[in-house]
């Protein structure tokens, strides 16, 4: 029902832009990436992950709230310097509980992660 619809401009929904970015990560504790915003659902349109260490690999999780459901798992092996996750402007990764914020969790204890994330986020919910 096109009274209903989100409103696009630019392949982005209506809504603000947000991003955020971790702090070193070395052990398997849930980190906001994205802070929770009230009352509004976030739309994560990029992320990039990072591992310094020179040996241990890891699995990156992005979860819907600290220690959440999965939402999205990346592999980022040792010595790994920006590895970019898109979603395509006109269909996000929607944060699908309102007012929670968007973390990461590493699977492996002992990697040097880093994550940062681009998102919009609206009281829309599509």
């Amino acid at each position: 029902d096109s009274a209903t619809a989100p409103v696009w401009t630019r392949n982005i929904p209506l809504g603000t832009l947000k991003s955020g970015v971790t702090a070193a990560m070395t052990a398997t504790t849930s980190t906001v990436v994205v802070a929770a915003q009230a009352s509004n659902y976030l739309y994560i349109t990029s992320c990039t992950f990072s591992n310094t260490h020179a040996t241990v690999n890891t699995l990156m999780t992005l979860q819907d709230g600290s220690g959440g459901t999965s939402l999205w798992h990346v592999p980022v092996p040792a010595n790994t310097l920006g590895a970019v996750v898109t979603w395509p402007s006109n269909a996000p990764l929607k944060e699908p509980t309102i007012g929670n914020g968007l973390y990461v969790v590493n699977v492996t204890t002992g990697s040097n992660t880093y994550c940062s994330c681009n998102s919009v986020y609206s009281t829309v919910s599509f």
